[in-house]
């Protein structure tokens, strides 16, 4: 099978998910190259890919950011975590 994604990374939410058969490769392409021309012309920055696996369920395995969004309260705390880090490399600090 293969996919067609549009990721919208910043809401860590899929927006296009279609799939096509094996046979659909010439078909997918010219749907993403579609898709980001009118993402470029939207001015929207979304990530789209075109993936091949035996199935969704492979596909998940091997890409599963495209199938799980983050909780809010995960994003806030992989956010503070980042800040303590930063804080830790930037000139002047101790290092911890």
């Amino acid at each position: 099978m293969i996919f067609l994604i549009e990721f919208n990374r910043a809401a860590q939410e899929r927006v296009t998910y279609k799939t096509y058969g094996d046979d659909q490769f010439d078909a997918a392409m010219s749907d993403l190259r579609e898709l980001e021309l009118q993402r470029f012309d939207e001015g929207v920055e979304n990530e789209i890919v075109v993936l091949q696996a035996v199935d969704e369920e492979q596909l998940k395995r091997t890409h599963g950011r495209y199938f799980s969004k983050l909780a809010p309260e995960s994003v806030e705390k992989l956010a503070a975590q980042m800040k303590i880090l930063e804080a830790q490399r930037s000139p002047g600090s101790t290092g911890g």
